[in-house]
């Protein structure tokens, strides 16, 4: 195998396991309003607290309603001029914008419930 082939094939396979990384970081169960949030009871560790988000199913999305628990591996961001920044669990206000990926099993309730892996504030 050629220098060059074998530099094509490495740029090949990185450009595809980053492409599949990418992939799954984008990946939205919901996009909504969230329409309440809960702080979390001290006692229950590693859990902040919950938001429920209402909006409508879209293309990219599965769910119209989920109360989602944020915990302290979510990671919590807000869109402001076309990048993420890192927010706090008490950034999160009713009447906000955003949206969720699940982390973990889903319980099949009405609204699903599940811990939110990401959860960025759109505005």
């Amino acid at each position: 195998m050629r220098f060059g082939t074998k530099v094509c094939l490495v740029l090949f396979l990185a450009s595809s396991v980053c492409g599949a990384a990418l992939a799954e970081e984008v990946k939205v169960d919901i996009r909504g309003k969230i329409s309440s949030v809960e702080k979390a009871n001290p006692n229950n560790q590693g859990v902040l607290g919950s938001v429920l988000i209402e909006g409508k199913i879209e293309k990219d999305t599965g769910f119209d309603k989920a109360h989602v628990r944020v915990t302290k591996s979510t990671k919590l961001l807000a869109r402001k001029d076309g990048r993420e920044v890192a927010i706090k669990f008490e950034d999160l206000k009713v009447g906000q914008r955003a949206e969720a990926s699940f982390d973990g099993p889903v319980a099949e309730s009405y609204p699903v419930q599940t811990n939110a892996g990401r959860l960025v504030v759109l505005r």
